[in-house]
């Protein structure tokens, strides 16, 4: 009895080391380091010696070998046998290759290959046991009960083994969970028990011995192997179902939060399969595009583009299905017709990796697209007319003048005595007689030539390709012809005429500046003939200067006599209602003539470098000036100069504006100095440069006059802003007028995501700056506030304001 309880200690000892140096090599980094044949003979000797050394150490314990070296060579010879036997085995195995582990396993089908495994290796562990038995005693009986009561023992124990394998296996590499170490090798203790007891009782029973010890060591631990493989696999079924369970509960969440995010997102969100067809919508689908869910699972995706789009779209559609991503704007047609604008933004559906079909996310973009559109057509178009602008024709004529270099005409057409009407009748009726004269033109020229307004009562019209000068007359008596009915003016009726002025390329100037100066001088000199004629550019017009000449003189006197003067005028912080910055704005006191206005000198100097001396001129004085209020009383407010192009193009701009800051030592912080959007435009890589090297000291830029007719706002980001002044001419008609509503919403919008400060000129009253608070606009400036004043009467102002605080 002592002898079988040391045999059964000695071979589950070897046994379980055995079995885990077997799973160390097959399971840990070392076995990357041998190749196949390598790894094969390893198993395969650790395999050999196991299957040997079991039985062997059975027929020692029951005597019928002795421990002696005589025995050794016969022992290792058995070794070698069955160590060749595994390596083809094994090598077979190879050659076939593995098989992944996974829940598959544990079907049905795989139960057969087991137990074919199965009774493969107890019939061999049985038949080689009997071969060495039989090589040391060949007196044996091998009878059928002990050979298959041992044979279903054995198929059991190695069975069970194998699924124990399994499920281990499954733990770590499916599951995550890893099997401690004791478990492992009571696990393998039992296995080892069982196989030396069952290899025990069957040498046991060639001897026709019987053992009871062994029978029932035997049958116990087969039957117990069987209860633990059953436990650890319900164990095992258990964690499985609790995952299953938890997995089932993430992906119900995650679902909920997808169906969130489809059913609830404003934007319309599809999916469509490979075929085009739709097999998704969100709720957000049926307000865009009229139909109702059932209609437009009805649908393709081609049935609801505009078919001019069509082609595009689909391109687009069977790029995303080759697995790219796109993002495209397209239009659609709803149930009633109405074209809708959207972004689309479209990328695969995939399913085990493979595309199944398109996610598609769609956005309304038509209330953007019709603004851009309208801010886009009013940057070439006259407002109030809807004639092309000063900056189209001039465009158009430059590319005639590039392209063709054909003769053509300009045509500068002035209405007589238009500013009568203004103070008579007042500006609507004004600015319906000029949409008025603006179609008769356009039904007088027709195709013919490019009409615009150049502001106020000024028209432009070039006639391209022209042969001679008759062909231009004629089109002009046509002009005048059309403008002889009466106008009806509301209650009134209102007759006029026309100054007009002829110019002609090349013979009268070769670039867009000269041919209409030009024809302007005609025109002027057809109002100094008494108005209602044409006239064409004579080079004796030039003679007729001189009185522009001699202004032009007494202008330079005056900037270095000091006749000019300063008047400010305040701009109104809405959020508190103070004076945030002043306006200086130059004036000419004439010796002779008295106050000369504005609009007559400084374009005057435009036309020559004198406008940088007087620019310059009018910075050191309000620079001055500011630091005077600064030494009378609490100043807070910024002080807001307008450059002239010519001024800041100079190379000494930057330097002169520093070099008078630290003369007259006001802070950079407090000036704010004005820039034309003509300016910024034709002139983006110096301006952009010049403005960052101010900016540097603290001083704020502000783009002048900002919408007549020149900057989108998509060039507003190219500028490091501080302000954007929207012209007069969009303030003037609030809040009656739609279109001006829209356009100083969007430019606000704009400005405001771009951080840019926005006021508002032209203010004059209550409703228009009621409407400007409603739109938060930040600051406001005109004549509902204060006209233009001294710089006494602004520091009274101010110190007033200071009081009621």
């Amino acid at each position: 009895m002592g002898n079988q309880l040391v045999y059964l200690l000695l071979g589950s000892i070897i046994t379980v080391s055995l079995i885990n140096l077997i799973m160390f090599v097959t399971r840990s980094k070392w076995k990357e380091r041998f190749n196949e044949i390598s790894l094969s003979f390893i198993l395969a000797s650790l395999c050999g010696f196991t299957i040997t050394i079991i039985p062997t150490m059975a027929l020692v314990i029951q005597g019928v070998i002795e421990l002696s070296l005589g025995n050794i060579l016969p022992f290792l010879l058995h070794c070698l046998y069955s160590l060749t036997l595994f390596f083809i085995t094994f090598l077979i195995m190879g050659f076939f290759g593995k098989k992944k582990i996974n829940a598959d396993h544990l079907q049905k089908r795989n139960v057969h290959i087991h137990l074919i495994l199965s009774v493969v290796v107890s019939s061999f562990i049985l038949v080689f046991t009997y071969y060495i038995t039989l090589s040391h005693t060949p007196t044996l009986i091998l009878k059928k009960d002990n050979s298959f009561y041992s044979l279903l023992l054995l198929i059991g124990t190695i069975y069970t083994t194998i699924r124990i394998f399994e499920h281990i296996q499954m733990d770590q590499s499916l599951l995550g969970r890893e099997v401690s170490l004791i478990k492992n090798i009571s696990l393998f203790a039992m296995i080892s028990i069982a196989i030396c007891s069952v290899v025990y009782c069957f040498i046991d029973g060639l001897f026709l011995h019987n053992s009871f010890l062994m029978n029932t060591i035997e049958a116990s631990s087969v039957l117990l192997l069987f209860l633990i493989t059953i436990t650890y696999i319900e164990d095992q079924f258990t964690h499985q179902q609790e995952k299953l369970k938890e997995k089932h509960t993430e992906l119900k969440v995650q679902e909920q939060h997808y169906r969130s995010l489809f059913d609830y997102n404003p934007d319309a969100i599809y999916t469509l399969d490979l075929k085009g067809n739709f097999t998704a919508f969100n709720p957000s689908a049926v307000p865009l595009t009229g139909y109702s869910l059932e209609e437009l699972y009805k649908r393709k995706i081609k049935d609801l583009i505009v078919p001019e789009e069509i082609p595009y779209v689909l391109e687009k559609y069977e790029n995303v299905k080759q697995g790219n991503t796109a993002n495209f704007e397209t239009a659609i047609l709803t149930k009633d017709h109405t074209i809708v604008n959207l972004d689309i933004t479209a990328f695969t559906i995939k399913v085990d990796n493979k595309i199944t079909g398109v996610y598609g996310i769609a956005q309304d973009i038509t209330a953007e697209k019709q603004a851009q559109e309208q801010i886009e057509y009013l940057a070439y178009h006259d407002e109030l007319t809807g004639l092309l602008n000063r900056r189209r024709i001039k465009n158009e004529m430059e590319s005639l003048i590039e392209k063709d270099g054909e003769q053509l005409a300009t045509i500068v057409i002035d209405v007589d005595l238009f500013k009568d009407i203004n103070d008579h009748l007042g500006h609507t009726y004004g600015d319906h007689l000029l949409q008025l004269v603006a179609k008769r033109m356009q039904e007088a020229i027709g195709e013919r030539g490019f009409i615009a307004r150049l502001g106020g009562d000024e028209f432009l019209i070039c006639i391209p390709s022209i042969e001679n000068h008759e062909e231009v007359r004629n089109e002009i008596t046509s002009i005048q012809d059309s403008m002889k009915d009466i106008f009806i003016l509301g209650e009134y009726y209102k007759e006029i005429s026309l100054s007009i002025g002829v110019s002609f390329y090349p013979k009268d100037g070769k670039d867009f500046n000269t041919l209409i100066r030009h024809a302007d001088m005609a025109m002027y000199e057809v109002k100094r003939d008494g108005r209602d004629s044409y006239m064409e550019y004579s080079p004796s017009f030039a003679e007729k200067n001189v009185s522009k000449i001699v202004l032009f003189e007494d202008l330079k006197k005056a900037i270095e006599e000091n006749q000019l003067l300063l008047h400010f005028q305040p701009k109104y912080g809405l959020a508190h209602n103070q004076i945030e910055g002043v306006e200086t704005l130059v004036r000419w006191k004439h010796p002779e003539k008295g106050m000369i206005s504005p609009g007559e000198f400084i374009p005057l100097a435009e036309e020559s470098d004198l406008i940088i001396q007087l620019g310059n001129w009018v910075l050191k004085e309000a620079c001055y000036q500011y630091k005077v209020w600064e030494q009378q009383s609490y100043i807070n407010f910024h002080l807001s100069i307008n450059i002239s192009p010519k001024q800041f193009l100079h190379p000494d701009f930057t330097d002169n504006i520093i070099q008078v800051l630290e003369e007259t030592g006001m802070s950079p912080l407090k000036l704010d100095l004005e820039i034309t959007e003509s300016l910024a435009i034709e002139n983006t890589e110096s301006t952009i440069e010049k403005i960052q090297i101010l900016k540097q000291y603290g001083i704020q830029i502000s783009m002048d006059d900002f919408g007549t007719g020149y900057t989108s706002l998509s060039y507003l980001s190219m500028f490091p802003l501080d302000r954007i002044k929207i012209d007069r001419s969009f303030i003037q008609y609030l809040p009656d007028n739609k279109d001006h509503k829209a356009i100083v919403q969007s430019i606000l919008t704009v400005a405001k995501n771009l951080n840019i400060r926005v006021t508002a000129e032209g203010v004059e009253t209550q409703a228009q700056l009621a409407l400007l608070h409603q739109l938060q606009c930040e600051e406001v400036q005109g004549f509902y506030f204060s006209k233009p004043v001294p710089p006494d009467s602004l520091l009274a102002h101010w110190n007033a304001q200071l009081m009621s605080m």
